[in-house]
């Protein structure tokens, strides 16, 4: 099943409001047009995406970035490469984003557990 998605007219007569500053006509703009629950709710939290035309994940964060940046890294890998990429496009929200995958070697199993910050920063490793 296919994710809910703003259209293009319903971006078009939001795309200049601030989100964490609506005014009241607005905000009942917003009530009448989004009629989604979800979306509503990530739009009045995180804002919107200008590149996709949909709300972001979080307010500095929009999903539509992870896959333009595939590119441009990788771990050495294809496997886990295909893993991360899978894992990260499945993300609903970078606060909590956490990716586990195992590593195999000769006779070793190891499981990695990291959770992302914000800034991309590794906050843990186990």
């Amino acid at each position: 099943m296919e994710e809910p998605k703003f259209s293009d007219d319903i971006f078009e007569q939001i795309k200049d409001f601030y989100y964490q500053k609506l005014t009241e006509k607005q905000s009942l703009l917003i009530d009448k047009l989004i009629l989604n629950e979800e979306l509503k709710e990530r739009y009045k939290e995180n804002g919107l995406c200008k590149e996709c035309k949909q709300p972001r994940n979080s307010s500095k964060w929009c999903q539509c970035k992870f896959q333009q940046n595939f590119s441009n890294w990788t771990s050495g890998n294809i496997e886990v490469n295909e893993f991360i990429q899978k894992s990260q496009l499945k993300a609903k929200n970078f606060n909590k984003t956490r990716v586990c995958y195992t590593c195999w070697g000769t006779s070793f199993l190891h499981l990695l557990h990291w959770t992302l910050t914000l800034n991309g920063a590794v906050e843990s490793l186990i």
